[in-house]
Parts: C-alpha cells; structure tokens; sequence
C-alpha cells in the first residue's frame, strides 16, 4: 500500500503539474481578508477549485478573498501556500 503524501510532497507536486502551466502570478504578493462568502450563486478557490457559496451544505461558507471581492482562497490553499505566494493578511480581518 502506498503511502499518503506528505504535505511538502503535496505541495510540491501541486506546484510541478498545475503552477508551472496555469500562470497563477495574479495571486502573488496579495493582500486577503478572511471573510464569509456573501456573493451571487457561487466562488471557487482559486487553488484547489472548492466551492463556496452562501447556503449548500457540502460548500464552503468562508475563506480568505483578495481585496476586490474576486479571487477566493480556501483555508487550506492559503496555509498550504501562503510563504509561496507571500500573501499577507488585510488590516482588520478577523482572523
């Protein structure tokens, strides 16, 4: 049985087969605030492509989003890869 991938392995990996083609520079060296997802129908992580939305169960209701409103990141996108990106956190959010 093969085992789970480490998180520096995932994060690696993740970098190698999806960063190196998908030109993901708009989300370097941005500002987000934690927040809860108020938008029309639905976002997705601008990473891993979960859903958010206001009221579906299996959605997620909250994540870090730039401070246009645009590009949402989930929880686990922005532990995962904020050194990478050097995101950094907009005064006043409540994290």
């Amino acid at each position: 049985m093969a085992q789970p991938l480490s998180e520096d392995q995932r994060k690696k990996d993740w970098f190698d087969h999806c960063c190196s083609c998908a030109g993901y520079d708009h989300m370097r060296k941005r500002s987000l605030r934690f927040q809860k997802y108020a938008g029309s129908s639905h976002a997705h992580c601008e990473f891993c492509w979960a859903r958010f939305s206001e009221d579906m169960a299996d959605d997620l209701w909250e994540g870090y989003v730039t401070q246009d409103g645009y590009h949402w990141v989930c929880e686990e996108c922005f532990r995962l890869f904020r050194s990478e990106f050097e995101f950094t956190i907009a005064e006043g959010a409540g994290i």
